[in-house]
């Protein structure tokens, strides 16, 4: 499986699910992804995953190359920003797309009950019917 895995490109698979991390603005999404990571998704544990990577010959997964400083330097990312060659990409991908969809829909509900909460009281009791429907019409398209 590992070699048919190797010929799957993870950014066209991702592309595909409609997530593109290479033209991210950075304010669109401001929670970190890794909140959203399901766990239960992953084949292995991170204990396991680092024995399996300091059984191989390429001691190099352990570190990234700091261009500054032109050195490796030790470095620590969540699972969901990493694809190991073993992992089946298909599931990686659910997983990414599931963290970023239940990501915007946190954003969404911290944004909506933070507009709530500036809201003047005064203002609300001005407001007239049909803004009072339209409100309560876009409540109930809220996914929660």
């Amino acid at each position: 499986m590992r070699k048919f895995f190797s010929t799957i490109n993870i950014e066209t698979l991702l592309k595909q699910a409609e997530i593109d991390f290479s033209n991210k603005n950075l304010l669109d999404s401001w929670l970190p992804l890794e909140f959203f990571e399901d766990k239960d998704l992953d084949i292995f544990t991170a204990e396991e995953w680092m024995t399996k990577a300091k059984n191989k010959e390429n001691p190099e997964r352990y570190y990234v190359w700091d261009k500054n400083k032109e050195e490796k330097k030790p470095c620590s990312l969540s699972k969901i920003y990493l694809l190991f060659d073993s992992e089946n990409p298909f599931f990686f991908c659910k997983k990414v797309k599931l963290a970023c969809e239940e990501r915007e829909s946190a954003e969404s509900i911290i944004r909506y009950n933070s507009y709530i909460d500036k809201m003047l009281i005064d203002q609300i009791q001005d407001m007239n019917e049909d803004v009072w429907k339209r409100l309560q019409n876009n409540i109930k398209k809220l996914k929660f």
